[in-house]
Protein backbone atom coordinates (compact mmCIF):
# COMPACT_ATOMS: atom_id res chain seq x y z
CA UNK A 1 0.00 0.00 0.00
CA UNK A 2 2.84 2.70 1.13
CA UNK A 3 4.84 1.40 -2.04
CA UNK A 4 1.44 2.14 -4.55
CA UNK A 5 1.40 5.86 -2.66
CA UNK A 6 4.81 6.63 -3.34
CA UNK A 7 4.35 5.60 -6.66
CA UNK A 8 1.76 7.62 -7.60
CA UNK A 9 3.31 10.62 -5.77
CA UNK A 10 6.28 10.21 -8.44
CA UNK A 11 4.09 10.26 -11.38
CA UNK A 12 2.34 13.37 -10.01
CA UNK A 13 5.37 15.64 -9.97
CA UNK A 14 6.25 17.18 -13.51
CA UNK A 15 9.72 16.30 -15.10
CA UNK A 16 12.53 18.15 -14.20
CA UNK A 17 13.00 19.87 -17.49
CA UNK A 18 9.47 21.17 -18.35
CA UNK A 19 9.38 24.67 -19.04
CA UNK A 20 8.29 26.70 -16.69
CA UNK A 21 4.46 27.96 -17.22
CA UNK A 22 4.11 31.52 -19.44
CA UNK A 23 3.74 34.34 -16.90
CA UNK A 24 -0.09 36.24 -18.12
CA UNK A 25 0.77 39.10 -20.32
CA UNK A 26 -1.11 42.58 -20.58
CA UNK A 27 -3.92 42.95 -22.75
CA UNK A 28 -2.46 44.34 -26.31
CA UNK A 29 -3.60 48.03 -26.65
CA UNK A 30 -2.39 51.71 -26.51
CA UNK A 31 -1.47 52.79 -22.92
CA UNK A 32 -3.32 56.37 -23.44
CA UNK A 33 -7.42 57.01 -23.63
CA UNK A 34 -8.29 57.05 -27.52
CA UNK A 35 -8.75 60.96 -28.62
CA UNK A 36 -12.38 60.99 -30.28
CA UNK A 37 -12.64 62.72 -33.53
CA UNK A 38 -12.52 66.32 -33.96
CA UNK A 39 -15.83 67.54 -35.60
CA UNK A 40 -14.23 70.72 -37.00
CA UNK A 41 -11.76 68.76 -39.07
CA UNK A 42 -11.79 68.86 -42.80
CA UNK A 43 -13.66 66.23 -44.63
CA UNK A 44 -10.74 64.35 -44.66
CA UNK A 45 -10.35 64.08 -40.96
CA UNK A 46 -13.79 65.07 -40.10
CA UNK A 47 -16.96 62.45 -39.26
CA UNK A 48 -17.98 60.00 -42.32
CA UNK A 49 -21.18 58.72 -42.39
CA UNK A 50 -21.42 54.99 -43.48
CA UNK A 51 -21.55 54.62 -47.21
CA UNK A 52 -20.81 58.23 -48.16
CA UNK A 53 -17.76 60.54 -48.20
CA UNK A 54 -16.70 63.35 -45.86
CA UNK A 55 -18.98 65.87 -44.36
CA UNK A 56 -18.15 69.49 -43.73
CA UNK A 57 -18.92 70.77 -41.08
CA UNK A 58 -21.94 73.64 -41.32
CA UNK A 59 -20.32 77.32 -41.22
CA UNK A 60 -20.69 79.55 -38.20
CA UNK A 61 -24.21 81.46 -37.85
CA UNK A 62 -23.97 85.49 -39.02
CA UNK A 63 -23.90 88.11 -36.25
CA UNK A 64 -27.06 89.10 -34.97
CA UNK A 65 -28.55 92.30 -36.33
CA UNK A 66 -30.27 95.01 -34.09
CA UNK A 67 -33.61 94.73 -33.92
CA UNK A 68 -33.57 98.74 -35.00
CA UNK A 69 -31.57 98.29 -38.09
CA UNK A 70 -33.91 96.25 -39.90
CA UNK A 71 -36.41 98.65 -42.23
CA UNK A 72 -40.26 97.66 -41.96
CA UNK A 73 -42.89 99.39 -43.61
CA UNK A 74 -46.92 98.69 -44.17
CA UNK A 75 -47.86 96.52 -47.04
CA UNK A 76 -49.37 98.95 -49.81
CA UNK A 77 -49.08 96.22 -52.61
CA UNK A 78 -48.49 96.78 -56.31
CA UNK A 79 -51.58 96.69 -58.16
CA UNK A 80 -55.09 98.05 -57.45
CA UNK A 81 -58.52 98.81 -58.76
CA UNK A 82 -60.91 101.14 -57.32
CA UNK A 83 -64.60 102.11 -57.69
CA UNK A 84 -65.74 105.90 -57.10
CA UNK A 85 -69.17 107.11 -56.30
CA UNK A 86 -68.86 111.37 -56.74
CA UNK A 87 -70.88 114.64 -56.61
CA UNK A 88 -69.54 116.69 -59.11
CA UNK A 89 -70.14 120.48 -60.35
CA UNK A 90 -69.38 123.56 -61.85
CA UNK A 91 -66.83 126.38 -60.58
CA UNK A 92 -67.00 128.07 -64.07
CA UNK A 93 -66.58 128.85 -67.65
CA UNK A 94 -68.00 128.93 -70.68
CA UNK A 95 -70.81 126.24 -72.01
CA UNK A 96 -71.22 124.01 -72.98
CA UNK A 97 -68.17 122.78 -71.30
CA UNK A 98 -69.38 124.15 -68.09
CA UNK A 99 -71.63 121.80 -66.18
CA UNK A 100 -75.37 123.40 -65.70
CA UNK A 101 -76.48 121.06 -62.61
CA UNK A 102 -74.78 119.50 -59.50
CA UNK A 103 -75.28 115.84 -59.85
CA UNK A 104 -74.21 112.22 -58.81
CA UNK A 105 -72.15 110.73 -60.95
CA UNK A 106 -69.67 107.45 -60.78
CA UNK A 107 -66.36 105.87 -62.10
CA UNK A 108 -63.39 103.40 -62.32
CA UNK A 109 -59.62 103.11 -62.60
CA UNK A 110 -56.76 101.12 -62.33
CA UNK A 111 -53.15 101.10 -61.43
CA UNK A 112 -50.03 100.18 -60.50
CA UNK A 113 -47.39 101.17 -57.97
CA UNK A 114 -43.83 101.27 -59.53
CA UNK A 115 -42.45 102.47 -55.85
CA UNK A 116 -43.92 102.66 -52.74
CA UNK A 117 -44.83 106.09 -52.84
CA UNK A 118 -45.68 106.72 -56.94
CA UNK A 119 -47.78 104.68 -59.22
CA UNK A 120 -49.30 105.05 -62.62
CA UNK A 121 -52.98 104.06 -64.10
CA UNK A 122 -55.87 105.14 -65.95
CA UNK A 123 -59.43 105.71 -65.42
CA UNK A 124 -63.13 106.73 -66.14
CA UNK A 125 -65.52 108.94 -65.04
CA UNK A 126 -69.60 109.91 -65.81
CA UNK A 127 -72.16 112.09 -64.90
CA UNK A 128 -74.95 114.30 -65.36
CA UNK A 129 -73.88 117.28 -66.90
CA UNK A 130 -76.88 119.36 -67.92
CA UNK A 131 -80.96 119.06 -67.74
CA UNK A 132 -83.19 120.73 -69.96
CA UNK A 133 -86.93 120.57 -69.44
CA UNK A 134 -88.81 119.45 -72.96
CA UNK A 135 -92.24 119.87 -73.37
CA UNK A 136 -94.44 116.99 -74.31
CA UNK A 137 -97.59 117.90 -76.22
CA UNK A 138 -99.04 114.56 -75.66
CA UNK A 139 -99.50 114.37 -71.98
CA UNK A 140 -98.92 118.35 -71.60
CA UNK A 141 -96.45 118.26 -69.56
CA UNK A 142 -92.29 118.99 -69.36
CA UNK A 143 -90.26 116.15 -69.06
CA UNK A 144 -86.35 116.83 -68.18
CA UNK A 145 -83.69 115.53 -70.48
CA UNK A 146 -80.09 115.19 -69.31
CA UNK A 147 -76.89 115.59 -70.80
CA UNK A 148 -73.89 113.68 -69.76
CA UNK A 149 -69.75 114.19 -70.03
CA UNK A 150 -67.66 111.40 -69.64
CA UNK A 151 -63.99 111.59 -69.16
CA UNK A 152 -61.53 109.02 -69.92
CA UNK A 153 -58.00 109.69 -68.26
CA UNK A 154 -55.67 108.20 -70.61
CA UNK A 155 -52.94 108.33 -68.12
CA UNK A 156 -52.32 109.61 -64.45
CA UNK A 157 -49.38 109.81 -61.69
CA UNK A 158 -50.80 109.53 -58.34
CA UNK A 159 -47.88 110.56 -54.97
CA UNK A 160 -48.27 109.36 -51.40
CA UNK A 161 -47.25 110.37 -48.43
CA UNK A 162 -44.41 108.22 -46.84
CA UNK A 163 -46.39 107.11 -43.71
CA UNK A 164 -47.35 104.39 -41.70
CA UNK A 165 -50.65 102.77 -40.92
CA UNK A 166 -53.41 102.89 -42.44
CA UNK A 167 -53.62 106.40 -43.10
CA UNK A 168 -52.28 107.23 -46.32
CA UNK A 169 -52.62 110.79 -48.54
CA UNK A 170 -52.04 110.89 -51.82
CA UNK A 171 -51.57 114.06 -54.65
CA UNK A 172 -52.60 113.10 -58.15
CA UNK A 173 -52.98 114.55 -61.66
CA UNK A 174 -53.78 112.90 -65.41
CA UNK A 175 -55.41 113.51 -68.34
CA UNK A 176 -57.24 112.24 -71.43
CA UNK A 177 -59.88 112.73 -73.30
CA UNK A 178 -63.80 113.60 -72.68
CA UNK A 179 -66.70 113.71 -74.81
CA UNK A 180 -69.81 115.55 -74.03
CA UNK A 181 -73.70 113.71 -74.66
CA UNK A 182 -76.03 116.91 -75.06
CA UNK A 183 -79.34 117.00 -73.72
CA UNK A 184 -80.70 118.10 -76.94
CA UNK A 185 -80.27 115.89 -80.17
CA UNK A 186 -77.30 117.24 -81.88
CA UNK A 187 -74.53 114.34 -81.54
CA UNK A 188 -71.66 113.49 -79.29
CA UNK A 189 -68.63 116.04 -79.43
CA UNK A 190 -65.37 115.21 -78.03
CA UNK A 191 -62.46 117.59 -76.35
CA UNK A 192 -59.78 116.98 -73.52
CA UNK A 193 -59.85 117.07 -70.19
CA UNK A 194 -57.13 117.32 -67.13
CA UNK A 195 -57.37 117.10 -63.73
CA UNK A 196 -55.33 117.12 -60.17
CA UNK A 197 -56.56 115.44 -57.16
CA UNK A 198 -56.09 115.12 -53.77
CA UNK A 199 -57.26 112.24 -51.00
CA UNK A 200 -56.57 109.99 -48.55
CA UNK A 201 -56.85 106.18 -48.43
CA UNK A 202 -58.08 104.26 -45.48
CA UNK A 203 -56.77 100.55 -44.96
CA UNK A 204 -59.75 98.74 -43.60
CA UNK A 205 -58.02 95.92 -44.43
CA UNK A 206 -55.10 93.62 -45.37
CA UNK A 207 -56.38 94.43 -49.05
CA UNK A 208 -59.00 96.72 -48.84
CA UNK A 209 -59.48 100.64 -48.82
CA UNK A 210 -62.17 103.14 -48.58
CA UNK A 211 -61.11 106.44 -49.78
CA UNK A 212 -62.22 110.25 -49.95
CA UNK A 213 -60.65 112.55 -52.61
CA UNK A 214 -61.71 115.46 -53.32
CA UNK A 215 -60.67 116.71 -57.41
CA UNK A 216 -60.45 119.94 -59.83
CA UNK A 217 -61.31 119.57 -63.47
CA UNK A 218 -61.02 121.60 -66.50
CA UNK A 219 -62.68 120.06 -69.34
CA UNK A 220 -63.04 121.59 -73.50
CA UNK A 221 -65.67 120.80 -76.25
CA UNK A 222 -66.53 122.91 -78.97
CA UNK A 223 -63.34 125.08 -77.83
CA UNK A 224 -65.04 126.00 -74.59
CA UNK A 225 -63.15 125.35 -71.49
CA UNK A 226 -65.35 124.53 -68.24
CA UNK A 227 -64.00 124.17 -64.89
CA UNK A 228 -65.77 122.06 -62.52
CA UNK A 229 -65.26 119.87 -59.11
CA UNK A 230 -65.87 116.26 -57.77
CA UNK A 231 -65.65 115.04 -54.49
CA UNK A 232 -65.45 111.59 -54.08
CA UNK A 233 -65.95 108.19 -51.92
CA UNK A 234 -64.21 105.30 -53.43
CA UNK A 235 -63.69 101.50 -52.46
CA UNK A 236 -60.37 99.59 -53.58
CA UNK A 237 -58.62 96.28 -53.64
CA UNK A 238 -55.34 96.23 -53.77
CA UNK A 239 -52.78 93.03 -54.99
Amino acid sequence: MIDTLALLCVLAQPPADAPAPAEAQPASGPSEATTPPNHRAPPSEGVFAVGSGGIAPLPEPPPAVPASSIEQGTWRGDGWVKGRLHVAGAIGGERPARATAVAIGGGAEAGWRIRPWVGIGMGFSRQVHEVFSVYNPIIDTSEPTRGHLSAWDLAFVRFWAPVRGRVEPYLGLGGGVAFYDPARPSGIRGGWTAYTQVGVDFWIGRVVTLGLSGQYRATSVDQSLGHGWQSGLDFGLHW
